[in-house]
């Protein structure tokens, strides 16, 4: 059977693939990952360089016209693509590398270049420059491209995939849930790519070599030989269960290998056992001896306490002690097992009570959060009822009234804003011979300089702070001695509502922490309280 090949690089790489890919008779099928496109970049000063490395072909087909102020420096590829690219647009290449960038960099340093100039993508992998200095501009990015569902459809009920990148790895194992990943065979660029993809798949192999060929001739082979065949005999692939299979030579000689070991761990294991046998005997008469020894011991002992050597003169047998001695062993361990389960008891009871409490707590969060945001309360009503109706009743009808009826911290600042010119006494409701008096009132004020300001528009602005910082009953009591306060009669009643709630709020709180109980039915037995967050 052979597998189709599912090419994941960004275009115009995924097509160059895939045409290699047909003219090795495979039949691929694009659904590119990435979208690659320019990033704008300012130009350091070529003079300040010595070389240049390039880790992707894109820095050159996406450079612009920036990138042809260095075309007088040597270019030191990471491998063959980007070489050709460089090439193709007039670079002079240096040397091209063969197993990553980290390669590249030992190259660079051994023919003698220190500064070294970088165009590369936004999302690269860091790199040890050992003594180099490198200088980095991003040139151009990779956009994500497709979803779950695109990739799902594009790909076949198996296939073999290439993964280009680390990113492209992590991309796919996001985009294929784990117990589709079955299906798929990988073969990256490199094991640094490999791994980025995680575990499950069907199979999961790396390129000797970090170019496209090398990655080509891999997928071949795989995709050719199919996949059930592919696991007998490929030197680099993971198993099923990522573990690494050899070729069929050395497949051979691991079963020989391991059948002679198994032969010789049994004829040492009759050998063993033989030898065992031929000194069981002995063995049998010391132990023997040994425990005839300490019989006497015992009748010795015996033979001083009074009870013993009576029983000896009577011809029974002395060991009559163990079971009393036993019975006594027993005793104690059954003691301290009971106490050991006694102190189990009161851990989980310890135990119980905290999540009781978590349980109260989460449930009284839960209604504040509501209440903030101005929601129903929706299931937390009943978990309010269930939990704290016997013991605070008052407080959850409080916090029930006000969630039908919600007034959140956002209602009272738009709420104060509206009425704060009635309430400084500016309102139609005044004549002008009361603004008359209260100006010539307020020209002239005494006050200590500790106290605060008795003037309206101050009061005011007192309140609003207040409301900001969420001091609803401060801001309160600056509105109640305004002088427009008949005007504010809705909004005092408002703020009144909402400053109990809060206070039945914190009384729940508190009683979930202090007072954690198991509610009971009326015939006495437990109820097993439902979560909070159960549906």
């Amino acid at each position: 059977m052979t597998l189709p090949l599912l090419i994941l690089r960004p275009e115009p790489g995924a097509s160059v693939t895939a045409r290699r890919a047909e003219e090795l008779g495979l039949r691929a099928i694009c659904y590119p990952l990435f979208e690659v496109h320019p990033c704008a970049w300012e130009a350091p000063d070529p003079a300040d360089f010595e070389a240049i490395m390039l880790t992707s072909a894109n820095a050159v087909r996406h450079g612009g016209a920036n990138l042809e102020l260095y075309r007088h420096l040597p270019v030191f590829a990471v491998g063959q693509t980007s070489a050709d690219a460089a090439r193709a647009h007039g670079f002079n290449i240096a040397a091209v590398g063969q197993s990553g960038a980290q390669a590249v960099l030992e190259i660079i340093a051994e023919r003698g270049h220190s500064r070294v100039f970088h165009p590369c993508g936004r999302d690269r992998r860091p790199t040890n420059p050992r003594s180099l200095v490198i200088v980095q501009r991003i040139v151009y990015e990779a956009v994500e491209a497709g979803d779950a569902e695109g990739l799902a459809a594009a790909m076949p009920a198996e296939a073999v995939a290439l993964i280009h990148s680390p990113r492209a790895g992590q991309r796919l194992a996001t985009l294929v849930p784990m117990m589709e990943r079955r299906k798929l065979h990988l073969v990256a660029l490199s094991p640094a790519v490999l791994q980025q993809a995680g575990q499950g798949w069907g199979s999961a192999t790396a390129a000797a070599q970090p170019n496209d060929e090398a990655l080509l001739a891999l997928a071949t082979t795989l995709c050719k030989k199919g996949s059930d065949d592919f696991y007998e005999g490929n030197t680099t692939i993971m198993g099923r269960d990522h573990e690494t299979i050899g070729n069929p030579a050395k497949g051979k000689y691991n079963i020989r290998n391991m059948a002679i070991m198994l032969a010789l761990a049994f004829v040492g294991g009759l050998a063993a056992m033989g030898w065992v046998m031929t000194r069981w005997d002995s063995w049998a008469e010391k132990e023997q001896a040994t425990v005839s020894g300490h019989n006497s011991g015992m009748d010795a002992k015996s033979s001083v306490n009074g009870t013993a050597a009576k029983n000896a003169g009577a011809g029974k047998p002395s060991d009559e002690v163990l079971p009393q001695n036993h019975a006594q062993a027993l005793n104690m361990r059954v003691a301290e097992l009971e106490d050991r389960i006694s102190r189990v008891n009161v851990q989980a009871q310890a135990a119980s009570g905290n999540a009781a409490r978590a349980e109260g707590l989460l449930i009284a969060f839960a209604a504040r959060r509501a209440l903030d945001t101005g929601a129903t309360l929706g299931y937390i009503e009943g978990q309010l009822r269930l939990r704290f109706g016997q013991a605070q009743p008052r407080a959850v009808a409080t916090i029930i009234n006000a969630a039908h009826e919600p007034v959140t911290l956002q209602d009272l600042q738009a709420g104060l804003d509206e009425i704060g010119t009635e309430l400084v006494g500016r309102g139609r409701s005044q004549n002008w011979w009361a603004d008359i008096k209260r100006e010539v009132g307020h020209l002239v004020v005494f006050r200590e300089a500790t106290t605060p300001s008795a003037l309206p528009e101050r009061r005011l602005a007192r309140a609003k702070r207040l409301l900001e910082a969420g001091r609803a009953d401060a801001a309160l009591a600056e509105v109640s001695r305004m002088p427009g306060r008949a005007s504010g009669g809705k909004w005092m009643e408002q703020a009144r509502r909402y400053i109990e709630a809060r206070r039945a709020l914190d009384l729940i709180e508190t009683a979930a922490i202090l007072e954690p109980r198991q509610l009971r039915a009326t015939d006495g037995s437990t109820i097993d309280q439902p979560s909070p967050l159960a549906p």
